[in-house]
């Protein structure tokens, strides 16, 4: 038994009293002091298992920053007549729904963790990403169809977007960074 001596922390310990101990996952933590009917001991999950999301979160953000930049380099390239309209369509097309999916994935993760703020920082993004797919004219090959993308300067507000995603995900690049280190810090 591994058991270490702590401070007194209120009127269940005395002081220099060894810490009671439960097993949390695979790990031996101090509880909280907090039991079930049965005895068990619990300890209670601060910031809502913040490190798990922030870890979570931080892991599809890094792809979306990279994908959004190979967005902006397959547009630029269009626009410079590079590639034809319909490869760079068919290119940006296939990241449409993962990129969805990831943006709904970690809005919904933020919803069950119930961290608001950057659930409220989520949701418009994802249900932009939403409305943008469901809003797609029938006989469109996607989102971007190369029969419509130089019409009405759609090029322009296709990179204007781009630019604007890729802004606002190193934002949230850096917010759940900061908050994977807290959370680390305060666990």
């Amino acid at each position: 038994m591994f058991f270490t001596i702590k401070r007194y922390t209120g009127p269940d310990q005395a002081p220099f009293q060894p810490a009671r101990w439960q097993y949390h996952g695979t790990t031996r933590v101090p509880h909280s002091g907090r039991r079930d009917r049965k005895g068990t001991l619990y300890r209670k999950m601060e910031n809502g298992g913040g490190s798990v999301h922030s870890i979570t979160c931080g892991l599809l953000c890094t792809d979306f920053p990279l994908g959004v930049l190979s967005q902006i380099i397959t547009l630029s390239d269009l626009e410079c007549d590079y590639i034809n309209a319909r490869a760079c369509c068919s290119k940006l097309n296939k990241w449409v729904i993962p990129e969805m999916v990831g943006q709904c994935l970690s809005t919904m993760l933020m919803l069950v963790s119930m961290h608001w703020f950057t659930f409220f920082l989520n949701l418009p993004v994802a249900a932009w990403n939403i409305y943008r797919y469901v809003k797609v004219p029938l006989g469109n090959m996607g989102v971007f169809d190369p029969t419509e993308i130089h019409n009405r300067g759609q090029l322009k507000s296709h990179m204007k977007e781009a630019m604007i995603k890729l802004g606002y995900h190193l934002l949230c690049f850096f917010i759940y960074l900061y908050s994977m280190i807290l959370a680390l810090i305060n666990d």
